[in-house]
């Protein structure tokens, strides 16, 4: 599942790209990049990269972005 979202962070929009998958109420992220003006600022492919990573801000759009595959896997598996 691919999802694209804005994402407001201390007053400035990230626009997060999510890849990944969920199954209940687990969540693996595939890639998930997120970017500031078209500028990349943080990357996870398996590792964490970029300058945000290793932040507590990269923690939070880990979570928000585990959270998005979930609820729109439930809504999805709702909706049949």
């Amino acid at each position: 599942m691919r999802l694209k979202l804005n994402y407001p962070v201390n007053g400035c929009d990230l626009d997060l790209f999510i890849d990944g998958q969920a199954e209940g109420q687990f969540a693996e992220i595939h890639k998930l990049i997120a970017k500031y003006n078209s500028v990349e600022v943080f990357r996870y492919d398996e590792d964490e990269a970029g300058l945000l990573a290793g932040t507590g801000l990269s923690s939070e759009i880990m979570n928000i972005a585990q959270s998005l595959l979930i609820e729109t896997n439930d809504e999805i598996s709702a909706d049949y």
